[in-house]
Order: C-alpha cells, then structure tokens, then sequence
C-alpha cells in the first residue's frame, strides 16, 4: 500500500543531485572458466541523493511527518524536481535532520526508486486533460 506523496517542500534541494542506478547483473563463474551472465531485474532501479541545506520548521515537520508515515516499507510519488518525472520511490534509511543554524536544518535523503509512476506532460495552455502538476495515479495497483 502506498503512503502520501512526497510533501511539496518550499525549499528545493541543493546540487548536485546524485543519481545512481543499481547493479541489476549477475554473474556467474563456472568450472570450466567461463562466466554466465543474466539480468536479476527487468528495471534498472535508481538511487536518487536529495540534500536539504536549509529547511524551515515548517518544511521540518512535513518531512518528519511524511518520514513517520512512510518509514522505510512504505511506497510514495516523488517527483524529480530537475526532470519532472514521477517515481514511485521508497527511503533507503532513514533520514538523519540536524539543526545547522537557529532556525534551519540540514538533511540528506537517500530515496529508491521501485518503478516509473508516470511522465509528466506539461503541454501549458494546451493542457487538454487538466492533469500537467498532479502526481500520477496507481491504476495498477502495485504500489
């Protein structure tokens, strides 16, 4: 089941904004010498670093809220803020926030990727469906 969506935070993470896939190749050696190779996954899965120089307490409290909700089994929506893709994505661990100056703290958020939610079509004025800044819906099911 699938938790909220990430939350909209007024602050936008820092750069650069790491991007990793992970291994999905097996490989294995036989006793002849030879090495047989397979894919483990279908989907190559990416690992996305998210770094928070200075948030708010406003922007605080929604993430740790959304941290409570999702922890680390839990699915959401999460949108690429440079490519405006969708992901559905999950935490790797959990976030560490440190209070940096009075009123501000720092994070860094390591999240999974588990699929593609959906592509964003921003078509401006010619928005035929209305749905150009809405997160995707699960119409499958899987998350």
């Amino acid at each position: 089941m699938s938790a909220s969506n990430f939350p909209n935070l007024t602050t936008l993470p820092g750069y650069p904004l790491p991007e990793q896939r992970e291994k999905v190749g097996l490989a294995t050696k036989m006793d002849y010498g030879y090495v047989h190779g397979r894919k483990r996954y279908t989907l190559a899965r990416k690992i996305f670093g998210l770094a928070y120089q200075k948030l708010s307490g406003y922007d605080k409290a929604l993430l740790d809220a959304h941290i409570d909700e999702a922890d680390v089994a839990e699915t959401f929506c999460w949108r690429h803020p440079w490519t405006g893709v969708w992901y559905l994505a999950m935490y790797v661990d959990i976030p560490k926030i440190e209070l940096v100056e009075l009123a501000y703290w720092e994070t860094y958020i390591n999240l999974r990727s588990v699929r593609l939610a959906a592509i964003e079509d921003v078509f401006g004025d010619t928005d035929v469906w209305g749905d150009a800044m809405e997160p995707p819906i699960d119409v499958w099911g899987y998350s």
